[in-house]
């Protein structure tokens, strides 16, 4: 493939992006760690690639995606080589660039698949191509025939799963394919301490995905049955909260809705153990949630820390307050919850793995594992949501004066 490198600046690759931009295949991969320079292989792959007067996409999995990050990656990159002027960069939606090579880049998300229908390309680069669908790979090589000509397609991510499209097309060695893989070790240009100051967040096995960038099988991410030890009674004494996660709506038929869930989580001061006493699931209405939260508020007792997510904007404001109502004479309180759910999941896994976390025998267990085995690739997590938010609330500064 005959390619032109842009004006000559320093560039400073490692050695997996190398290969990447060596590469002649149609479609080609590159996958790996956060932080192992994806997306600047890919900004890069392109410009360098790019033929004078043909059309190119790029796309990312969501509008905010594509204006945070990669949009930004690219014009940096283009405007360091001097291959893209300020009055070339059309940045209102939809975003566009017209490089000094007269090459024409389109920036698109990947949300509506079947909107990225249209012109013919001679380019494509999905950046965080493992975070969209498969109709974006499908629809997008349906693209690539501008005037006569077989385009390529670049995809840049960091692993999903063996179950994920992204393993199925790059790493089976099909046809006109081809994976480069790299470590977030492998890219020397991070700030120092970023691998280890990450990696002491994660649990083995997330690391091994968002650190390492391996392909595992679905499940296991965060939570493993094996992580938790399984104990008759929990001690007397201890620091308690009870979190409820409440379901959006109230169940309909045919559906699979969400549950409500309350776990309740135990500590021996502020340094010993955890335990997963009890938790409590159902789908109700919103009058038989609201009576279930009562009542297991007086079975735990009134020594028993109460604490429910509040969701976003006036309607989760007056649930909150509807709630601290109904528990009058509780410790009860509305949390803000902040990051995504496998943020906020983060430090519970880390002192699961690490076997900080027991259950207490009860027949709930089963359903309890069950979730967290395969989160976040399940269809239900309240019960890790619920579990989260009583762990944080356990492990914040402020101190507690309620036992159970």
């Amino acid at each position: 493939m005959a390619t032109a490198d842009p004006p000559a600046r320093t560039i400073r690759l490692h050695p997996a992006q190398r290969d990447f931009l060596k590469s002649d295949a149609l479609f080609r991969a590159f996958c790996g760690g956060i932080g192992s320079g994806k997306s600047w292989a890919g900004s890069y792959d392109l410009i360098r690639r790019a033929k004078p007067g043909r059309l190119y996409l790029v796309c990312a999995p969501t509008y905010g995606q594509l204006a945070d990050s990669t949009f930004r990656s690219f014009v940096s990159l283009a405007e360091q080589l001097g291959i893209a002027a300020p009055g070339d960069i059309k940045r209102s939606p939809p975003p566009s660039i017209r490089l000094k090579t007269g090459a024409e880049v389109l920036f698109r998300s990947g949300d509506e698949p079947d909107r990225l229908r249209g012109p013919n390309l001679s380019g494509v680069w999905l950046d965080e191509a493992s975070l969209m669908p498969l109709d974006v790979f499908t629809v997008a090589i349906g693209r690539l025939r501008e005037e006569g000509e077989q385009g390529w397609l670049s995809a840049t991510f960091t692993p999903k799963g063996r179950q994920h499209w992204t393993f199925e097309t790059f790493a089976t060695g099909r046809p006109n394919t081809a994976l480069y893989r790299a470590r977030t070790t492998d890219n020397p240009f991070l700030p120092p301490g970023f691998h280890d100051t990450v990696r002491g967040q994660y649990t083995s096995t997330l690391a091994a995905q968002e650190l390492e960038g391996e392909f595992l099988d679905a499940g296991g991410l965060l939570f493993r049955r094996s992580w938790f030890p399984l104990v008759d009674a929990a001690p007397a004494g201890l620091n308690c909260v009870r979190a409820w996660d409440l379901a959006a709506t109230a169940p309909k038929e045919g559906k699979d809705p969400d549950f409500t869930a309350g776990v309740l989580l135990g500590r021996r001061g502020n340094a010993g153990d955890f335990f997963v006493l009890d938790v409590q699931r159902t789908r109700d209405t919103p009058q038989g949630v609201e009576r279930l939260v009562q009542h297991t508020a007086a079975r735990d007792g009134r020594g028993t820390a109460v604490a429910m997510e509040q969701e976003p904007g006036s309607a989760g404001v007056a649930l909150v307050d509807r709630y601290a109502r109904l528990l009058a004479g509780y410790p009860f309180k509305g949390e803000r919850s902040t990051g995504d759910k496998m943020t906020r999941a983060l430090p519970l896994a880390a002192s699961v793995e690490a076997g900080l976390v027991k259950l207490v025998r009860g027949r709930w267990v089963e359903a309890f594992l069950d979730e967290l085995e395969i989160f976040p690739l399940g269809d239900h997590d309240d019960q890790v949501d619920a579990t989260s938010l009583a762990f944080a609330r356990l492990v914040a500064k402020r101190r507690f004066n309620f036992f159970c």
